[in-house]
């Protein structure tokens, strides 16, 4: 099964309400979510079963940036 991540940097402090918006919105394709995994305290890494539209991430207020990650990296 492919798997489609996605390394979210959010304002300080924010990340929690980022990871509560997606979970509404897409809860039935998030697989997993790491806190903290590239060094910050404000990233994320949320990985799905489908792809995500990045757009649709980044009109999340807190979030700062978007990246998908290369497929079989997270």
């Amino acid at each position: 099964m492919e798997q489609y991540s996605y390394l979210i940097r959010t304002r300080p402090g924010r990340d929690e309400y980022v990871v509560a918006t997606i979970r509404k919105y897409y809860e039935e394709l998030v697989i997993d979510v790491e806190k903290g995994s590239n060094g910050g305290e404000d990233d994320l890494i949320i990985t799905a079963i489908t792809e995500i539209p990045i757009g649709a991430i980044e009109r999340i207020g807190e979030v700062k940036t978007v990246d998908q990650l290369p497929t079989g990296t997270q």
